[in-house]
């Protein structure tokens, strides 16, 4: 066992000049595969709701844009 270990030590420092190998992937990563990898990648849309005291549509559980929270005003607006 470790005399193969040092060999390889040796054939390393032979090919490449005493630097040692970057991993390589043994196969090549088809597109198919690729893509089925990033499907996953993909924004959702916001969940908005419809602020029935300002008639507006909102973000929910945030303050809309002319102070309202769930039907009450709870700051000026902007």
């Amino acid at each position: 066992m470790i005399i193969k270990y040092v060999f390889d030590i040796v054939k390393t420092q032979k090919i490449n000049g005493g630097h040692k190998l970057m991993a390589v992937p043994a196969r090549h990563t088809s597109s198919a595969k690729k893509n089925r990898r990033r499907t996953h990648y993909k924004l959702t849309a916001p969940t908005v709701k419809f602020d029935e005291a300002t008639g507006d549509y909102s973000r929910s559980h945030r303050v809309s844009l002319k102070g309202y929270y769930k039907g009450r005003q709870v700051r000026d607006a902007k």
